[in-house]
């Protein structure tokens, strides 16, 4: 970069800097309240970080901000795959299923017919899933939300 442009960060990059920091929180959030949930802490701390970023009511907004975290996932997963695929004690889930919950659950929230084609699953599965991460993830922060719903997630 120009010298006099050092310090821009372009919204790709801050797109994935607040995935990181969202899946952190959801790292944090799990271990001070100590929730309690079935599966990985890695895949419930993603979908964490997915939910807050699609809580939005514009969908072009929600694909602006998650669309640096899937390209990344996707990408990663390719290159992990061309060299011998994802490794066994590695505590994520593997790269292209990151990339699949995320864009699973912008579809599930916003049903963007253009997602819904990228995927190549009938929408209903991921409506469902959508429907089915926010119900756990709201029942896990009851307790702790001001909301007047009791909902964290819409």
């Amino acid at each position: 970069k120009p010298r006099a442009e050092w310090y821009v960060i372009y919204q790709d990059d801050a797109s994935f800097l607040i995935f990181i920091a969202l899946h952190e929180i959801g790292h944090a959030l799990a271990d001070v309240l100590a929730l309690r949930f079935r599966g990985s802490a890695e895949d419930l701390a993603d979908q964490f970080a997915f939910l807050v970023m699609t809580n939005v009511n514009d969908t072009e907004l929600a694909k602006r901000i998650t669309r640096a975290g899937a390209a990344f996932f996707y990408h990663h997963g390719k290159e992990v795959d061309s060299q011998g695929g994802h490794r066994a004690g590695d505590e994520h889930s593997p790269s292209g299923e990151r990339a699949f919950e995320l864009l699973c659950l912008l579809y599930g929230r916003h049903g963007d017919p253009n997602i819904g084609r990228a995927l190549g699953r009938p929408g209903e599965v991921c409506a469902g899933h959508a429907r089915d991460t926010m119900a756990m993830w709201n029942q896990l922060l009851r307790p702790y939300t001001r909301l007047d719903t009791g909902n964290t997630f819409q």
